[in-house]
């Protein structure tokens, strides 16, 4: 999806997503906590809302999209304490390794595949030493409920456009989160599941 249509989405993004969503963005929290970072920035972040939620158990927040009516929408709803930039989240402009985690949600997915590529090779860039990556997307779950899940999952993703839909359906026939991480050279560990398993928390260590 284009930013040009996430300007579009931005006011109504939250209302309909939050009730979905805000389980899956405490779960990124849970996660992180007991790791500790100070510094994380969240690559696509959108209009803040998992922003806000690492901010409120007392971590020094950036975000990064694209979208400056996402961002607008974050800045109004969010603490001053957080900062934003509009940028590519493939090329931010931050300092290397600056930040003790770096956080993508739910954005992968919807990417062209050289994007995403490029996106992990940017968190890895900003990850200090032994800093934290958490990436949150689809992976293909274990047990029946979850591959009947897909079914619903995939009317969505389509509805969000040809072109989304597209980027969504390669992601998955590449390996889906798990296999991207792979390819990026990370090693990483499912740390949660929500919605039947079809998306998982990935946890991994800059090395």
């Amino acid at each position: 999806m284009s930013a040009e249509s996430y300007d579009r989405l931005a006011r109504i993004y939250d209302p309909v997503l939050n009730p979905f969503l805000d389980s899956l963005r405490a779960s990124v929290c849970d996660a992180l906590v007991p790791l500790a970072p100070r510094r994380v920035v969240d690559l696509c972040c959108g209009t803040g809302r998992q922003a806000i939620f690492l901010h409120r158990v007392g971590m020094d927040l950036t975000g990064v999209d694209l979208s400056a009516a996402m961002l607008a929408v974050a800045r109004d709803k969010s603490p001053a304490a957080i900062r934003y930039i509009q940028a590519d989240a493939s090329s931010t402009g931050l300092q290397s390794g600056s930040f003790d985690a770096v956080v993508a949600s739910l954005a992968l997915h919807e990417l062209p595949k050289p994007l995403r590529q490029a996106i992990l090779v940017e968190a890895v860039r900003l990850a200090g030493p032994g800093a934290t990556i958490c990436i949150t997307d689809y992976r293909f779950p274990d047990t029946l409920p979850g591959r009947l899940m897909l079914g619903p999952i995939a009317l969505v993703e389509r509805m969000a456009g040809r072109e989304h839909y597209r980027h969504f359906r390669d992601h998955m026939r590449t390996g889906a989160t798990e296999a991207l991480l792979q390819r990026a050279g990370l090693s990483p560990t499912l740390v949660a599941t929500h919605m039947r398993g079809c998306v998982g928390v990935y946890l991994t260590t800059r090395t």
